[in-house]
């Protein structure tokens, strides 16, 4: 894989990730219809966020309304936290505290 497709890659899972959590405090305090669920036991974010591929997933389920469809989405935890490493060293960096909405 190239830069170019790590971006890529990169990009549409932060899109994913901010999508699906649309409407959350900054501080995680989710809103009742968000739940989340951990399943595998490898944790290395070589192989994706496939759930059958044994590597460690947080899936992620918004439930939108009693008649209305769910949306879910899939996540690899090593992913999402080297995402929480970014956004860390960058708010130290910053010199800025973590506002809570």
């Amino acid at each position: 894989m190239n830069g170019a497709q790590h971006d890529s890659l990169m990009h549409d899972f932060a899109e994913r990730l901010l999508k699906i959590t649309e409407g959350c405090r900054t501080d995680m305090a989710v809103p009742e219809e968000l739940t989340a669920a951990v399943t595998g036991a490898e944790f290395d974010n070589s192989c994706g966020d496939d759930p059958s591929s044994g590597q460690m997933v947080v899936s992620l389920k918004r439930e939108y309304g009693k008649n209305s469809l769910a949306a879910g989405e899939r996540f690899n935890l090593a992913t999402l936290i080297a995402f929480a490493r970014l956004g860390a060293r960058f708010a130290i960096e910053a010199n800025k505290l973590i506002e809570v909405a």
